[in-house]
């Protein structure tokens, strides 16, 4: 844990992790919005939404640049939207809370990649009802490097202290070297293989993968059958089949039952405000069928029943007169930020009292 470190190294981390959150915060706030319109990512100048300008460093400044230009372009006077300075803000909150909960471990950057991509999708879930199957690859990909590198670190004896936050957790026992006689610190139990414990963590991976996402994907299929409607988008099934690759099973029952709530509460606020509707389609009143906006343009659609969006997602922007789908990535993001917190001990808790 960072907090037992001396206060400088803990002040320090902290201040670096929130600089490098708001930076990071304007980045992906950018990174989304350029999927959503199928720009590449990493190429081209950060510019004005409304003209086109190119922006400078001091028009990118997280927070202080939206603030001191009360919020509008430099060059056009367009109103910005406050979610650039909020998805700065929130993430830098983001990182400090996992910097705080795993220190500076390989494990913590792992989880700020995670939640860099929660992130991304989240904004573009909000803004179209879409999570981008790039995020999706994305998360799985600091997941696998994440194994790759743990057990290349432990082979090549890397403090297991700066691996995991808990090593208990992932069966590494931690014994009291001068109980045994050296001066030394805790260390890891010598009996202990690395490759048996990556591959441990590999296997939980994999099956908490597997079981979520049929567990999500049954659930789905039985409440489809019994609304008649579609109830659960592609992208949010895929997601929480990553969940299940970085959290295991266990804690992604956690994980889903706080979804949930989550999940009713933002639709209880949202109802009625956003143009959101509890369907991927809208009933074109008119000529009685189905359509769907895909970006800039409608395209229009079979009957519900035959379309399932297992591999991707109908882009669906909220316009004037056009119901959107209730847009849950947020939710499951939020919890599974709240699992990266707690979840290990809600679980541990709870598995005691069986």
């Amino acid at each position: 844990m960072l907090l037992t470190l001396p206060g400088i190294y803990v002040g320090c981390a902290i201040l670096l992790a929130a600089v490098l959150g708001l930076a990071m915060g304007s980045f992906l706030g950018r990174v989304a919005w350029r999927l959503m319109r199928n720009e590449p990512v990493l190429a081209g100048r950060s510019h004005c939404d409304t003209c086109g300008h190119v922006l400078f460093a001091n028009d990118l400044v997280p927070i202080v640049s939206w603030t001191a230009l009360r919020g509008r372009c430099r060059y056009c006077h367009a109103r910005l939207s406050a979610r650039y300075p909020a998805s700065e803000f929130a993430c830098a909150a983001l990182y400090v809370s996992i910097v705080i909960c795993y220190g500076l471990t390989l494990e913590a950057l792992q989880m700020v990649g995670f939640a860099s991509v929660l992130m991304v999708l989240s904004l573009t879930d909000l803004d179209e009802s879409y999570i981008p199957n790039q995020t999706i690859v994305a998360a799985i990909v600091i997941r696998v490097l994440f194994i790759v590198f743990a057990w290349l670190a432990l082979v090549v004896h890397v403090p297991v202290q700066a691996v995991f936050a808990d090593p208990a957790a992932h069966g590494i026992v931690l014994m009291d070297a001068q109980a045994l006689g050296f001066d030394d610190k805790p260390f890891w139990d010598p009996t202990a293989d690395a490759s048996i414990v990556v591959l441990d963590m590999l296997r939980t991976s994999l099956l908490g993968a597997v079981i979520i996402g049929v567990a999500v994907v049954v659930l789905a299929l039985a409440m489809d059958k019994f609304l008649g409607r579609s109830s659960i988008g592609g992208g949010d099934m895929k997601l929480f089949a990553v969940a299940g690759f970085y959290f295991g099973a266990r804690q992604c029952l956690f994980l889903i039952v706080i979804a949930c709530v989550l999940g009713i509460l933002f639709a209880l606020a949202t109802q009625n405000r956003a143009g959101f509707s509890d369907d991927i389609y809208r009933i074109d009143q008119a000529e009685g069928k189905s359509s769907v906006s895909n970006c800039a343009d409608e395209a229009s659609q079979g009957p519900v029943e035959d379309e399932w969006p297992f591999l991707e997602e109908e882009r669906v922007p909220a316009s004037k007169g056009v119901s959107r789908v209730f847009p849950f990535g947020p939710s499951i993001a939020l919890a599974c930020w709240i699992t990266m917190m707690v979840g290990g001990p809600v679980t541990q808790w709870y598995l005691e009292l069986l």
